[in-house]
């Protein structure tokens, strides 16, 4: 008698009987490269199947480095393909390496997504650095592929026409530098597509920009702060180690500050969680000897960064206290969404303070403001410790309380505020 299982998946009962049971156990391992062979020749169209055809080594690579054995998995990788392909205008498909390139990360991704072995950072964005490392082939980075094309491809199951061609035309490959002036950290990142004297000319100008504090744009000189850390890494001349040259980048932003040139934080914390890891299509250029100082420049950087809203309260609290309380009806909300939205509110205003600004909203912007207002509170409450606990309460008693003493309109109001930042305590359901 022959038996076929997977004893996977009756692990438990086989344990006891195994022994006794059967006299040889033959493990069956499926042939991948008639499977892949017979998976192409069920494509129609002759032109794709002849390119997935010359494609086929390419597969097997991938299926082998993706240790899977599921050929349903293959089958829908291979199907995968197919749609992209027939999406693909007939111009970027006679460019050999490119199509190549972008093959590989789509059966890859195709792989590791029907699997269920994708994972996502919290801002949604795709962790490639797990991908790269089981998928060393070929660069599968932010420069190659974007969060918008994964979720089209791999959460919409979507092969629209005109999102894939716009990026694959957005590729490295189809760009010119007429067409797409650089800046010289740009140039550095790509190497592997630079002459040696521009890489040289490059790596001149990027000291020049920062030597002279030019660069303002967070995700700018965070790319590179990371290329400096890599030069130092490699010893390429001029460079000291890479600790210095991370006091040096650290240095750099504690100027912008000074000179009040230091972005504030991104108001999103999905933003947030962005800055730390890429810009620009391009994540940043760390390597294992670098991460943890790169990491302790991002930390730096988000103290400043609070240090610049801190500053920015500070000097705008009064007069947002005075625009308040003298009705002025051309305050608008989203001034204290800039201004609110990156502070510990318990730490610059008393619970008083913070329920009479909400209270004394002007009439004529007061749903405006009162919702700006609201929302930040929200936002905070989603964030608390047991001390912003505290400061919470307070402020919904010291309403709660206003709402006792006010009539008509205003009672309204406050019960409609209550309502959006707190539940309506049980003193007000009636």
């Amino acid at each position: 008698m022959i038996v076929i299982c997977n004893d996977q998946e009756i692990k438990e009962k086989l344990k006891s009987i195994k022994e006794k049971t059967f006299g040889h156990t033959i493990k069956i391992t499926p042939n991948t490269d008639s499977a892949i062979n017979l998976f192409i020749n069920e494509i129609k169209d002759n032109s794709t199947r002849s390119f997935i055809q010359s494609i086929s080594d390419s597969i097997s690579t991938i299926w082998k480095q993706s240790g899977r054995n599921s050929l349903r998995i293959l089958r829908h990788t291979i199907k995968d393909a197919e749609r992209l392909y027939k999406s693909i205008e007939n111009s970027y498909k006679q460019h050999d390496k490119a199509m190549n390139h972008v093959f590989y990360i789509l059966l890859a991704l195709s792989i590791e997504e029907r699997s269920e072995e994708i994972e996502f950072f919290p801002d949604g964005t795709l962790d490639l650095q797990k991908i790269q490392q089981k998928y060393p082939n070929y660069e599968i980075s932010f420069r190659m592929i974007s969060k918008d094309i994964v979720n089209t491809l791999f959460i919409d199951r979507s092969y629209c026409s005109d999102i894939i061609n716009n990026w694959i035309g957005s590729l490295h490959y189809f760009l010119t530098n007429e067409s797409t002036p650089q800046m010289p950290w740009e140039v550095i990142i790509n190497l592997d597509q630079n002459e040696e004297n521009s890489l040289e000319e490059n790596i001149i100008l990027m000291n020049d920009e920062f030597e002279n504090r030019t660069i303002k744009l967070t995700g700018d000189f965070m790319h590179v702060f990371a290329i400096r850390l890599f030069l130092a890494e490699s010893n390429y001349p001029g460079y000291e180690s890479i600790a210095s040259e991370t006091e040096k980048c650290k240095i750099y932003i504690d100027d912008l500050y000074n000179r009040k040139e230091l972005p504030p934080p991104p108001h999103e914390f999905r933003e947030r969680f962005t800055q730390r890891s890429h810009h620009g299509n391009y994540s940043y250029h760390t390597t294992r000897e670098t991460d943890e100082k790169f990491s302790e420049i991002v930390e730096h950087l988000e103290r400043k960064q609070q240090e610049v809203i801190n500053d920015k309260i500070h000097e705008q609290g009064k007069a947002l206290e005075y625009k308040i309380k003298d009705r002025d009806s051309e305050f608008i909300g989203q001034e204290m969404i800039d201004i609110f939205s990156s502070i510990k509110i318990h730490e610059i205003y008393t619970p008083q303070y913070f329920s009479e600004i909400l209270i004394l909203a002007p009439t004529e912007k007061w749903f405006d403001i009162t919702s700006s207002l609201a929302h930040i509170f929200i936002n905070y409450k989603n964030n608390q410790t047991e001390e912003d606990k505290r400061w919470i309460s307070k402020v919904c008693e010291l309403i709660t309380d206003k709402w006792n003493e006010a009539d008509g309109i205003s009672k309204l109001r406050l019960r409609w505020l209550l309502s959006k930042i707190s539940p309506i305590p049980s003193r007000m359901a009636t």
